[in-house]
């Protein structure tokens, strides 16, 4: 963990910033935010505001102005109930209707992107080789038939049980 943020009693409520941390967990910070901003979500506001105060924890932490957000990336959002404030609406016939506020914790923590994650891997294959397609046997009501595929066309042969 090279940084980590907590924003606590947030004025939303747990389920829904869920939605969007469950988004961000293994990211990396430039493709977060990037995300964050198209979100059109309440929770994407505070998860940015919390991702950007990351960000700069780990420039102060590593002494790096000229940090890549792509170097980064999120091991954990996690979203933590709050204390909830408890209301009273106005009813008809002189009643009160109870309603909650819920509040949230926010946590986010950052790492350094391994090695293995930047490098890509591309498989290369040579020119006019195929993909074997596997046999494929089939039961239907005492009648096996074998389903041999070919480039694209497929043969069809039924053999009866004995």
């Amino acid at each position: 963990m090279i940084a980590k943020v907590i924003l606590k009693f947030i004025r939303i409520s747990p389920r829904k910033a869920r939605q969007v941390s469950n988004l961000l967990t293994g990211k990396r910070v430039d493709q977060a935010l990037s995300m964050l901003f198209n979100l059109h979500k309440k929770a994407a506001r505070y998860m940015e505001d919390a991702l950007n105060s990351a960000y700069s924890n780990a420039k102060v932490k590593l002494q790096n102005k000229d940090l890549d957000p792509a170097q980064l990336y999120i091991t954990k959002a996690i979203v933590d109930k709050g204390p909830t404030l408890h209301r009273f609406r106005a009813a008809t016939m002189g009643r009160a209707m109870p309603f909650k506020h819920r509040t949230s914790h926010i946590k986010i923590e950052l790492d350094m992107v391994p090695q293995a994650k930047n490098a890509v891997s591309v498989e290369t294959k040579k020119a006019g080789e195929r993909r074997k397609l596997p046999r494929l046997r089939l039961k239907d009501k005492g009648k096996t038939a074998q389903l041999k595929v070919k480039a694209g066309q497929a043969k069809k042969t039924a053999k009866k049980k004995g």
